[in-house]
């Protein structure tokens, strides 16, 4: 069973990218989460997208004039990318975010990661939870496989502890990981070994 998952990309755009049917689609951290029989649920509100959409408007105009930056928004959520930005310029941007998102009033998150900030809606979705979401739905027995590559993994390599088997790709560490591979490449490798292994008549080594 395959679940497509991007943390920024909404479910309907991962659907346009992969384009595997009668599957488990989870986008924006777990905040929107699609079943195999084309059921869709949303952690977040139409006025939290309503703000989330106002908020993305105002960084746009704002941070035009900065070369580099990326105002990146989905319906539960946005993203500033500052990755290729002049590093002179860097912690200005972020100044601008914070207060921008201080500004629109409580109850949205602000989540720092690495090159980029998000701003998401106030349910405390992360990976870890949209983990168990799927299992607990699941009605039969399963090997869960999870590749991650930052700390946003980290909530659903414990999550998989006990039930499955997580990987980390690069440099992420967690004490929860089981297997690690070298780059975003190898885990295509390690997917097609998968599939191979998995396929009716192959040979188990």
């Amino acid at each position: 069973m395959t679940v497509p998952w991007s943390p920024r990309r909404s479910v309907s755009d991962l659907r346009g990218l992969v384009q595997i049917e009668n599957a488990w689609y989870s986008g924006l951290y777990g905040h929107e989460i699609r079943n195999p029989q084309g059921l869709e649920r949303r952690w977040y509100t139409r006025k939290e997208a309503r703000r989330l959409a106002a908020l993305a408007d105002v960084l746009d105009r704002e941070l035009a004039s900065v070369p580099g930056v990326q105002v990146e928004r989905e319906g539960g959520g946005l993203a500033v990318h500052y990755g290729p930005v002049d590093p002179e310029r860097v912690r200005a941007v972020q100044d601008a975010v914070l207060r921008h998102w201080k500004a629109s009033g409580p109850g949205l998150r602000f989540l720092p990661v690495s090159g980029h900030l998000e701003i998401l809606p106030a349910e405390p979705r992360t990976k870890g939870t949209a983990v168990r979401f799927i299992l607990g739905k699941i009605r039969k027995v399963v090997l869960p496989v999870y590749f991650g590559d930052d700390r946003t993994d980290l909530e659903a390599f414990r999550a998989l502890r006990r039930s499955g088997i997580a990987i980390g790709v690069g440099d992420v560490s967690s004490p929860h990981l089981h297997y690690r591979v070298q780059d975003p490449a190898a885990v295509g490798l390690a997917l097609h070994r998968i599939a191979d292994v998995l396929r009716p008549g192959a040979e188990r080594s």
